[in-house]
């Protein structure tokens, strides 16, 4: 259970929500540690240090944190909740799979946990189920953020662009980090090949954060890709990719042979052979447009 605190240690309790919140996890972990050489056997400040600690992918230690929280009495579903996380993503889908489970058996709606398992059982190629298990945690809790979250994952992964939309509305209105809504919008564009608008989420986020260098990466790629010199790579992507577009010359030069259309075949292959040297040559012809531009 948690323990009754002071006004300066609530004051600094308020500090560690925010600065998680705005993912200053480094700044929250050092306060939550000062805080526990006041509070050492606080199992709610353990669970909350176990948070910090798995979005700094220290997650042996989250894993500790957390068992230890539930021997000193902090709340078990939450507790096996996070346990199921980290195990999912350190993809021990099994050990997920047992304490996702148990957390609904302490609190069979929990929408956390419900979505997370439903995500877990996307990944491990259980569509229906998680299909099922996604909708009834929504229908627990429609504004859940881990809910929605995970929904989006899901209907991203699917393909399904008006859900996508639908689950992004929702993450608008509720998400309470800027950059963590416009991660989502970014991807979204970014799979339905709307290269132009993520290209525009990502420089927000790097904008807001300009240390960021993977998201300096993520932006410089994005930018690439809308480059008007991968104009034939976004056409044939549309028409099913290099494979379908081999499969497709290769069948049409068999047919216009046995036609006997010669001339045809050869102005096809050409094309097609110049095509490919073009594609090979594109990252080339973007660097070196880039240093022109």
């Amino acid at each position: 259970m948690m323990q009754s605190y002071d006004k300066e240690k609530l004051n600094e309790l308020n500090e560690i929500n925010y600065f998680s919140s705005i993912g200053r996890y480094e700044v929250a972990l050092d306060k939550i540690n000062h805080i526990m050489s006041f509070h050492p056997n606080d199992g709610y400040i353990l669970f909350l240090r176990a948070n910090c600690l798995i979005n700094l992918e220290k997650y042996q230690d989250a894993i500790e944190d957390c068992k230890q929280a539930i021997s000193f009495g902090y709340s078990a579903d939450k507790c096996k909740y996070l346990l199921g996380q980290i195990h999912m993503i350190l993809k021990r889908y099994v050990e997920s799979e047992e304490y996702l489970l148990d957390a609904l058996v302490e609190n069979p709606n929990m929408s956390n946990a419900m979505a997370t398992y439903g995500y877990l059982m996307f990944l491990t190629g259980h569509e229906k189920k998680a299909a099922k298990l996604l909708e009834e945690a929504l229908k627990i809790e429609p504004d859940n953020e881990t809910a929605l979250h995970y929904c989006f994952y899901y209907h991203l992964a699917k393909g399904k662009h008006r859900n996508q939309i639908a689950v992004v509305e929702k993450l608008m209105s509720n998400s309470n980090s800027e950059i963590t809504t416009l991660m989502k919008i970014g991807m979204m564009e970014y799979y339905r090949d709307h290269y132009k608008a993520a290209s525009e989420c990502f420089r927000q986020i790097f904008l807001l954060d300009p240390t960021d260098q993977k998201i300096l990466k993520l932006l410089q790629r994005v930018q690439e890709e809308a480059s008007i010199l991968y104009f034939p790579q976004r056409i044939i992507a549309k028409l099913g990719g290099p494979a379908v577009i081999w499969v497709s010359v290769v069948i049409t030069s068999f047919v216009l042979i046995k036609l006997n259309y010669i001339g045809t075949t050869l102005i096809i292959l050409s094309v097609y052979f110049v095509l490919c040297i073009y594609m090979w040559l594109t990252p080339t012809l973007y660097k070196l447009f880039s240093k022109f531009k």
